[in-house]
């Protein structure tokens, strides 16, 4: 089944190479090109013969070196604490860290000062060895849901241990494991230990196979993610309006929200905040506030030190990375985008640890704790007709919104401390 996989694949690899080294800046491609394909030469210490796991590897560097994987930016961060830890604690283990975005290079380079930040390699068995074997990694970290069936496989013959961190797996991604459980559960045997960010992920893990003595429920990482940065930017609020926050939209989401808050636009009683999931669609998004005839303001083009008045403009596009969670601190109300589309949701806990009130749509697949707010009155999630109604009703009612706020703090302090237990599951393999 793996050796069908990496046919499909490679098929598909032969189609998509030339748009995915295309669509990135010149001066990037080249190092995307070459990272993807396993060059990657860490700074590490000259040529020795390892012996890991009753076998041997030949290496180019005598230092061990831990591999973390992420994703994209939310992975990124919530790996954050896991690396802060690791370099104070075992600043004598050079870290390599790999993403699959352009977007999680540049989090990762801002956050991780010092330490190798590069491309995951293609899921080729043959790139794949090249480099681990070229390599001395004492350690492999996933952040999430990155199965991958060669990287697992490589992994497990050269004897290196494979540890799943903030482990989740989304009611969609669990249906359709479930429809190939013969092949997931030999990919999932290669890994030594799964911190499952919940119960309801563990009950997942173990229904495609996983043993439970690999499984640890340690806890979401986001709600252990060091605190926002303080947001640089005074605002001059002397319309007295509410300030909206609307967090990580998708194609469509845009003016579909933002037709839902048409009325209490022109009304003059709201002032909205909108940050596009992705970077590249801030063009995009600039064009449909455009079309909308909304005024708005690009926060790029705002100097840290400028008071903006809201009497010239209705809106913020927030075109910059890294804070989103900042603007959350001085919102009245949250929405959380990519769940108002078929997307799967996005992070309520980001205006949850500044005490906000949230609003979310039906889709929350990928946001496993969306019960537990929803159960305890510390979100509310609506329809695409009720978005004016309940934005209204919590303009009027500064206690409601109080009250959701506090529900949400309670659940974000209730659920720390998984960053401790995770660390103490990776200290055993180190």
């Amino acid at each position: 089944m793996r050796i069908l996989y990496t046919i499909l694949y490679l098929i598909a690899l032969i189609f998509l190479l030339p748009f995915e080294f295309l669509k990135r800046p010149a001066d990037l491609r080249l190092r995307w090109l070459k990272e993807k394909f396993g060059v990657i030469h860490p700074p590490l210490n000259p040529p020795s013969y390892i012996k890991r796991g009753g076998g041997s590897v030949t290496s180019d560097y005598q230092k061990p070196c831990l591999w973390i994987h992420a994703v994209s930016v939310g992975e990124t961060l919530a790996a954050r604490g896991i690396v802060e830890r690791l370099r104070r604690e075992f600043p004598h283990i050079p870290i390599i860290f790999s993403t699959m975005t352009d977007t999680g290079q540049q989090t990762a380079m801002r956050e991780f000062k010092g330490i190798t930040v590069v491309y995951m390699p293609f899921d080729i068995g043959f790139i794949l060895m090249r480099l681990f074997r070229r390599l001395n990694i004492a350690l492999f970290i996933t952040v999430e849901t990155e199965f991958w069936p060669n990287t697992f496989y490589i992994l497990r013959r050269l004897g290196i241990p494979l540890i799943v961190v903030n482990a989740r797996l989304s009611e969609k991604s669990f249906k359709g494991y479930k429809k190939v459980r013969f092949f997931m559960r030999d990919v999932l045997a290669s890994v030594s230990a799964f911190c499952a960010g919940s119960p309801y992920d563990a009950e997942r893990l173990k229904a495609l196979g996983v043993p439970e003595g690999r499984i640890q429920i340690t806890g979401n990482l986001k709600f252990d993610m060091p605190p926002p940065e303080p947001l640089n930017l005074t605002i001059k609020n002397d319309l007295n309006k509410c300030i909206i926050v609307i967090g990580s939209t998708h194609p469509g989401e845009e003016g579909l929200i933002l037709q839902a808050l048409n009325n209490l636009i022109m009304s003059g009683k709201i002032y909205i905040v909108l940050a596009p999931r992705h970077p590249q669609r801030f063009k995009e998004v600039e064009e449909v506030l455009r079309r909308r005839g909304i005024r708005f303001v690009k926060r790029s083009d705002i100097d840290v030190h400028k008071i903006v008045d809201l009497r010239e403009k209705d809106l913020m596009l927030l075109d910059t990375l890294g804070e989103l969670s900042s603007f959350y601190s001085i919102a009245d109300i949250a929405i959380v985008g990519g769940s108002f589309v078929p997307v799967g949701g996005h992070n309520l806990l980001e205006p949850a640890y500044w005490s906000k009130p949230v609003i979310c749509g039906k889709h929350m697949d990928n946001f496993p704790l969306v019960e537990e707010f929803l159960r305890e009155g510390a979100a509310l999630m609506v329809e695409e007709g009720q978005i004016e109604e309940v934005v209204s009703e919590l303009i009027n009612s500064p206690k409601k919104r109080a009250d959701l706020g506090q529900r949400a703090k309670e659940i974000y302090e209730r659920n720390r401390g998984a960053l401790e237990r995770t660390i103490s599951v990776i200290k055993q393999y180190l």
